[in-house]
């Protein structure tokens, strides 16, 4: 399901949480001390869900809930096409379930060039806990297909608990925008 979301300036962020809301918990836990990255790279996932964040800089972030995430091309160098999936499987060790904290999620990226301006880093809030989710940028619109460091950072209160930077390169051949992504499914 997808909101009625206007298609410009966006970067797409796909999540996938392992059961879990995206509203962050009335009563949380102590701050993360960490953040584990478990795998990287391209990933497909069944999309189950959207639901619309506000992003830095007045872009707005779609971020996909997904029942599950599966990493089939690991690595930080990556060449993506249209309606790829890149990004992290992460969790908190020792942030129980049914307390999670919340966190902020920001991607820098190369300038993005879109109706209302350039942008060049997104973020939005979530939260976080000790169960493995999937958190990542799908490229779908033409004005994202930019070479260079894209990189994910999960932060507390300012403080950076995990960062992780990926070379996307973009094919020559790239072809035509499509109308909308269909979820990756292998």
């Amino acid at each position: 399901m997808r909101f009625n979301i206007p298609r410009y300036p966006l970067w797409y962020v796909a999540t996938a949480w392992a059961t879990m809301g995206l509203a962050p918990a009335a009563h949380a836990a102590e701050p993360p001390q960490r953040i584990d990255i478990v795998d990287m790279g391209r990933y497909v996932a069944a999309d189950v869900g959207t639901n619309a964040h506000n992003a830095g800089q007045g872009a707005t972030v779609d971020v996909g809930a997904a029942g599950s995430g599966r990493f089939v091309e690991a690595g930080t160098r990556l060449t993506v096409t249209y309606c790829d999936h890149v990004g992290i499987l992460f969790r908190a060790p020792g942030i129980p379930p049914s307390r999670p904290v919340p966190i902020t999620v920001e991607v820098r990226h190369p300038p993005l060039r879109f109706p209302n301006g350039i942008h060049d880093h997104d973020a939005f809030s979530t939260t976080v806990d000790a169960r493995p989710r999937t958190l990542g940028i799908t490229f779908e619109e033409e004005g994202m297909m930019q070479p260079g460091t894209w990189t994910i950072n999960i932060l507390q209160n300012g403080r950076v608990l995990a960062s992780q930077p990926f070379e996307i390169s973009i094919p020559p051949n790239l072809g035509q925008e499509p109308a909308s992504c269909t979820p990756k499914t292998s």
